[in-house]
């Protein structure tokens, strides 16, 4: 019985760490993503914008302006980008709450 708990346990660790190790948004550098705000904060670094904008319900990409330190979350990247060499743009890749990922079958 212990051998079946212990196996558990690194099992769920492993998966814990593989969960942490995936990306939460895409990164696309000198890039701005045009409208569809639903709210900006300030931030310290476009990874920071990245976990705001994954932690937001309804948010789809981000961009972040560094110069003013500004990020802007948006609905989604239908308004196009635009190159901007102050911006770092991307999408979220964090599922909506209550969705479940599936592993594509081999």
């Amino acid at each position: 019985m212990f051998a079946h708990a212990a196996l558990a346990a690194l099992c769920a660790a492993a998966v814990a760490g593989l969960a942490a190790a995936q990306p939460q948004c895409t990164v696309e550098q000198a890039t701005r993503v045009s409208g569809n705000d639903i709210g900006s904060l300030n931030t310290s670094t476009a990874a920071e914008c990245c976990a705001a904008c994954a932690a937001k319900p309804g948010c789809g990409f981000y961009t972040f302006v560094a110069p003013k330190s500004l990020c802007w979350l948006k609905t989604d990247g239908s308004g196009g980008t635009k190159h901007d060499p102050d911006c770092t743009s991307g999408a979220n890749l964090v599922p909506p709450p209550g969705w479940v990922l599936l592993p594509m079958p081999t």
